[in-house]
């Protein structure tokens, strides 16, 4: 995307220096009104086509098809430049700036198809540095070009890098023939612009900003038409002109990236982003006052390079960042209503003045005094409107504002309007506005004592809580605020107080440390684990007995707070193994989390297999940092499967031609999951489960093919889950993101393995083959499929294959996966209850549910005069008892058998477990209780 983006962008720079050197230099600049007028309906309309054409054919096919179009348009237009027809170079005028509309469009489009949201934050920028670099590059190449081959051959290298960017855009999409692309719907450009309009006229600052794009729009037209006609009456020469033009704007885009960088955040900083706008509009009013004086060709340039240099350098920047008031939903919708209604029709409007009032300079220059003034008052309004948008997204709750997409918290500090709206609001006596200016502000930090001292001494505790966190944030230790804060009554300011001194703990704070004491028997055990971290960081060892005995208790929370309370003490050694060792999963992650630096790189490789899946990933990235040997590493991965050790070696860079061998053979194994995965059908419940196992088992080989080449963690589990989801749109951009993370030639066949693809082979023979397979699971599944799915025996005695058939059929287990089935079927117990007989009574103690495998089971609720009603039937494949396990009160029903009745009953606490771990399972149980309650009440 980098070389996409600048070379791109640098031909587009040199084509346009060529285009208009030929137009103006041939025919001058007296059609530029018409142009101008032209322009914005034509850039509309034919986006508006471009848009459709993504929506009906998909991106992969219409970019590249849409860059070798421009391409083959800038080999034409070199091949008829010797017309004497100034139609036709009026037509190349307006056909190269509406290709750069497209190819902005189709570039960035790419972009964002390419890069999930985490991705894009990091590389967007990298991205819009390269496209600055390339035009001014590009720019500064045309002189020496122009005056070497010819302006009319600067076509030709226009339309080189034309054809480069559609290689490099179909490389990028992955085209290949017989892809399937599944493409979202798209709403149209009139529709955007619609519900653009609805938005905007809620909005007094929307409303400004409309007007204040419409007129600059047509500012920046007379200024170039201006610059334009003096600039060709200054180089008659067409060489000459494009050599200027060239070098002129390679300048402009070098300072004003300079300027973007290194003016733009600091005047924003003092004066807020809306100063942008007035800006932009003082600079034409002083550039139109310049002109009144003198329309030498010297003034004329340099206006024209303020021009440039502050409208990309800062009113770009500037101007971007207040549709952050709009809320996310709503702002595309903005965007396209401003920049392509209010924009496209200034564009237009600036030629129909230019018609109207006459090319006399006397006469440009009233025109643009009057519409810099115009953009002036809007400025104005929009700058006085700003913070009343800011404190309306406060309340909003839209962070955006003062946290742009892409950039942290602790980085952005460069709107002097919204931080003084976020200071204000951090004193309202709105307590929802507060909470939320006061939650900004702890990440960001502040050194405003008056709004200090308002949070430090609030009523609600949370923002005492807050404001602690952001004066520390800030660089302010307040000690006698700190004091304060570790005797209050609310245990969270105590915590907060302790977060701001465990940042820099070597900081010893006499006055503080002798209150520290008290804090190691607080009732809330986080902050008495707090109080003993800083403690012992300190040096005050004496501490280490009370957390000794922590460490020893039965209450597991006692045993957390040890591992909290030893992070980053060396003498704590045998905590740390104690907790490595703990049997509960909380401990265990802390005690890796806040002992891992001390551990030896075999503790850490142990962990690995931890079946806490956190704790085992919280070690790996503990690997990373330690001399490890990767044959021990390797051991795991083949013994085990596992991904954290997998993770570990591509993180730690040893054995990449190892790792790109063993991400082939998952390829492979994925592959022919695939192919068998699409043989079986899902005709019978076995045949059902077997596709969902081998599904199951392509996903685990595709995100062992993933660790191996990409350490990433995330990225690997949002492509895995994305490949998964039933929604096309989502495993769309799930593929397109595997295609950007793997080398061409691993990601090829594995995206192979997820596209839609009809049966490679008859259901019998792929039964068939996986009937032998050497997972015995897999070839029990299949032996059943085989025999056609034979019903479960009458005799008792299921098998373990039998039973996870039983408990795929269950809702409440329905959407877990094979391997969860075969755990949860090795835990049950069958049961055999006799006609008549009562599996449970109303008001005992209900310590296990019942799946029923056959036979009908009567719900029975006794009413006060001890007659019993039936509440219901339940068959085969439906459960009963589940209400007294999850609720732990007595059976609110008694249950009853018709005819010889079979189940398979869970306990307690095995299901208390798989409900805590299996999140599935947790929401089934949700609807589960929904449909008895709707039962109940005969909803």
């Amino acid at each position: 995307m980098v070389a996409l983006m600048g070379a791109g962008w640098a031909g587009s720079m040199i084509g346009a220096s060529a285009v208009e050197s030929l137009l103006f230099s041939r025919y001058g600049t007296e059609s530029l009104p018409l142009l101008f007028v032209l322009l914005g309906p034509v850039t509309f309309i034919v986006l508006g086509a471009y848009g459709a054409l993504l929506g009906k054919i998909g991106p992969p096919r219409t970019v590249p098809a849409t860059m070798v179009l421009m391409a083959l348009s800038a080999l034409a237009a070199r091949a008829v430049v010797s017309s004497p027809s100034q139609e036709l170079f009026q037509g190349l005028w307006l056909a190269m700036m509406v290709m750069w509309g497209v190819q902005m469009v189709a570039q960035w489009g790419l972009a964002n198809r390419m890069h999930d949201m985490r991705q894009a934050k990091r590389l967007f920028p990298l991205y819009s540095a390269a496209m600055i670099l390339g035009s001014s590059v590009g720019g500064l190449s045309t002189s020496p070009l122009a005056l070497t081959i010819g302006t009319e051959n600067l076509l030709l290298v226009w339309s080189a890098t034309l054809f480069y960017s559609a290689w490099m855009t179909k490389k990028l999409t992955g085209l290949v023939s017989g892809q399937v692309v599944v493409r979202a719907q798209r709403p149209r450009a009139i529709s955007l612009l619609l519900e653009g309009i609805r938005v905007v006229r809620k909005s007094r600052l929307l409303i400004w900003m409309a007007a204040v794009q419409l007129m600059l729009a047509m500012l920046y037209f007379l200024v170039a038409f201006v610059f334009a006609t003096a600039a060709a009456q200054r180089f008659p020469a067409t060489d000459e002109l494009s050599a200027f033009l060239g070098a002129f704007f390679g300048v402009s885009s070098a300072i004003a990236f300079m300027v973007s960088l290194g003016v733009a955040n600091r005047l924003f900083a003092a004066v807020g982003i809306s100063a942008s706008v007035v800006g932009m509009a003082l600079v034409y009013a002083l550039g139109f006052l310049s002109f009144a004086v003198t329309m030498a060709f010297g003034v004329v340039a340099i206006v024209r390079l303020v021009q440039l240099v502050w409208y990309n350098g800062v009113w770009g920047p500037g101007w971007q960042a207040m549709y952050n008031v709009v809320l996310e939903e709503h702002r595309d919708r903005v965007r396209t209503l401003l920049e392509g209604g209010a924009l496209q029709l200034g564009i237009s409007l600036s030629g129909a003045l230019l018609l109207f009032v006459g090319t006399r300079p006397s006469s440009i220059v009233m025109t643009g005094f009057i519409l810099a003034g115009g953009a002036l008052v809007s400025a104005l309004f929009v700058r006085s409107a700003y913070p009343s948008a800011v404190r309306a997204a406060l309340e909003a709750g839209n962070p955006d504002v003062f946290v742009p997409p892409g950039q942290s918290l602790a980085k952005f500090r460069h709107d002097a309007s919204a931080m003084r709206t976020l200071l204000a609001g951090a004193m309202d006596d709105d307590a929802s506005v507060a909470r939320i200016s006061w939650s900004l502000l702890s990440e960001i930090g502040t050194q405003e004592e008056r709004v200090r001292s308002s949070g430090l001494t609030h009523p609600d505790p949370h923002i005492r809580s807050l404001a602690l966190l952001a004066s520390g944030r800030g660089g302010f230790l307040d000690v006698d605020a700190l004091s304060s804060a570790l005797t209050d009554d609310d245990s969270g300011v105590r915590a907060a107080a302790l977060d701001v001194l465990l940042e820099d703990p070597k900081r010893e704070v006499a006055a503080i440390r002798d209150r520290m004491s008290h804090l190691i028997d607080d009732e809330h055990l986080p902050v008495a684990a707090k109080a003993a971290n800083y403690l012992l960081c300190l040096g005050s060892l004496e501490v280490l007995d009370t957390v000794e005995r922590w460490a020893s208790s039965e209450d597991k929370n006692r045993r957390l707070a040890a591992m909290v309370a030893i992070k980053d003490v060396v003498e704590a050694d045998e905590m740390v193994a104690k907790g490595l060792t703990d049997p509960e999963d909380e401990v265990r992650r802390a005690a890796v989390l806040n002992g891992g630096a001390r551990l030896t790189a075999d503790q850490l490789i142990e962990l690995l297999l931890d079946p806490d899946e956190e704790t085992a990933w919280a070690a790996a990235d503990m690997l990373s940092d330690k001399q490890t040997s990767s044959d021990e590493l390797w051991k795991v991965v083949q013994t085990h499967y596992c991904l954290p050790a997998l993770s570990a070696l591509a993180r730690i860079g040893h054995d990449r031609e190892r790792l790109q061998l063993y991400a082939r053979a998952e390829i492979e194994r994925a592959g022919a999951l695939a192919r068998w995965t699409t043989g079986v059908s899902a005709s019978a419940p076995a045949n059902a489960l077997l596709k969902r196992h081998l599904e199951g088992l392509k996903r685990q080989a595709t995100a062992r093919a993933i660790t191996a080449m990409v350490h990433d963690r995330v990225l690997v589990a949002e492509i895995v889950d994305g490949l998964a989801s039933s929604n096309k749109v989502h495993r769309a951009t799930a593929i397109e993101t595997l295609e950007s993370a793997l080398e061409r030639h691993l990601a090829r066949p594995l995206v192979s393995a997820w596209e839609d693809q009809p049966p490679v082979m008859d259901e019998v023979d792929a039964l068939r083959q996986l009937s032998v397979h050497e997972d015995g699971w897999i070839a029990a599944l299949a032996n059943i499929c085989l025999q056609e799915g034979e019903p479960m025996r009458a005799a008792p005695g299921l098998n373990r294959v039998e039973r996870v058939l039983m408990l795929s059929s269950v809702p409440l287990f329905a959407n877990l996966s094979p391997a969860d089935l075969h755990s949860i079927a090795e835990v049950t117990v069958e049961n055999s209850y006799p006609d008549g007989s009562y599996i449970a009574r109303q008001g005992e103690g209900g310590d296990e549910m019942h799946i029923i495998v056959s036979g009908h089971v009567h719900v029975l609720v006794a009413g006060k005069d001890g007659t019993e009603v039936q509440a219901g039937v339940r068959g085969p494949g439906e459960h009963v008892g589940e209400m007294a396990i999850i609720s732990g009160s007595p059976r609110m029903a008694s249950l009853r058998c018709e005819g010889q009745v079979r189940t398979i009953s869970i306990d307690r606490t095995r299901f208390q477990r798989i409900v805590r771990d299996r999140i599935e399972t947790g929401f089934a149980v949700m609807r589960a209780l929904c449909d008895r309650v709707q039962e109940a009440y005969g909803i």
